[in-house]
């Protein structure tokens, strides 16, 4: 199963070039994640100006006052969205049928750089609870903590960082980095 995941940053203003990306990979992903969909000021777009012909398309509340997550999914998987009963708005969870009834969980979380401390802790329980989930989980996204040394599992001390690190540990989450992207902030598959 191939993955594709960035932080888009205002998805209208690049759609063109993402179904540009799918059309000339070598071998198109079946899940393509994306956080900040939306723009910072203003949300004026319908969501089926989003549809890329081929997949199922889920998202968290795109009305909602946050930046927005959207989930691509090839139209031949057999998927459906999970909402858990917690407060904190910025994921959306897919489990999907795989191999012989398998179960697959794919979360992507968007966690801004200004979140309170209240929506961190909503954060960290999400993930707890996804991670109690059936089947395996495979968790993306932009959690904005730059302050964590992703090596050696140290941090500053910041509070956020601390709840992260300890949210990993309770849950067992082994991240990867895959780039660094500007100003040492991370892109995780988790």
């Amino acid at each position: 199963m191939l993955f594709l995941y960035t932080n888009a940053d205002c998805l209208p203003n690049k759609l063109h070039e993402l179904k540009h990306l799918i059309v000339h990979l070598e071998t198109s992903p079946d899940i393509i994640s994306l956080t900040e969909i939306k723009h910072k000021h203003k949300w004026e777009m319908n969501s089926a100006e989003l549809i890329i012909d081929g997949y199922q398309m889920f998202t968290n509340d795109l009305e909602a006052n946050n930046r927005g997550i959207l989930v691509y999914v090839k139209e031949h998987l057999s998927c459906k969205q999970i909402y858990i009963g917690n407060n904190f708005g910025e994921y959306v969870l897919l489990q999907l049928d795989v191999n012989n009834n398998q179960k697959l969980n794919i979360a992507t979380i968007y966690r801004s750089p200004n979140s309170s401390h209240e929506n961190n802790t909503k954060m960290s329980s999400l993930i707890n609870d996804i991670c109690k989930k059936h089947g395996n989980t495979f968790i993306l996204g932009d959690v904005n903590l730059p302050h964590i040394d992703w090596k050696t599992w140290n941090t500053t001390g910041s509070l956020e960082c601390n709840l992260w690190i300890h949210c990993e540990k309770i849950s067992y989450i082994n991240i990867l980095i895959l780039r660094r992207v500007q100003e040492e902030h991370l892109s995780l598959i988790c």
